[in-house]
């Protein structure tokens, strides 16, 4: 069962990603979430951009205020403030080779590091910026070096976990990559 919600969730989110993305200049994207028996979820992201561009941001929403307080006693539970996650925990950054034909196995390229002074021109650094209900990354790798990213976070308690199912309401790409 586990396996299966697995899949299924990877295909919606899949799905929704394509949509999005090939209007925003993003040739690939690529996504692999697990789901942790605690509720959270690990997330691995890769992709490639077909435009120029001196840095990327990608924005990770986790949590959304709008949404109305969880109220154990109604009928209908869904789109409620349980489905917000508690925290993002950013693993790491890569650039790698574009491949066409990625796969999440044996992950290889340039591990960046984090440098809260990063801007324009910089290669290899990215800066965090903490925003409301998420996390925006800026990663300084210009498009003439002609590579793609990886991403891998945790999202905490993000996961409605009952005893027959488990329910997830996040939006990948929800003011996704710039």
């Amino acid at each position: 069962m586990k396996r299966l919600l697995r899949v299924l969730i990877f295909n919606v989110m899949l799905f929704s990603s394509l949509m999005i993305c090939n209007a925003s200049g993003i040739e690939k994207f690529y996504i692999n979430a697990e789901i942790q028996s605690n509720g959270d979820i690990v997330v691995e992201e890769y992709f490639y951009l077909n435009k120029e561009y001196n840095a990327v941001n990608r924005t990770v929403l986790y949590s959304d205020y709008n949404l109305p307080d969880f109220n154990p006693d109604s009928e209908y539970y869904g789109k409620s403030d349980i489905h917000n996650a508690s925290d993002i925990e950013l693993m790491e950054i890569r650039t790698v080779d574009i491949d066409p034909n990625f796969n999440f196995e044996n992950i290889n390229g340039t591990l960046l590091t984090e440098d809260s002074r990063a801007q324009y021109g910089n290669f290899g650094v990215y800066k965090i910026n903490y925003i409301t209900g998420g996390e925006s990354y800026d990663i300084y790798i210009p498009s003439q070096y002609n590579k793609a990213f990886y991403i891998k976070y945790t999202l905490k308690d993000v996961v409605v976990v009952h005893n027959d199912i488990a329910e997830i309401y996040w939006s990948i790409l929800k003011d996704s990559i710039k």
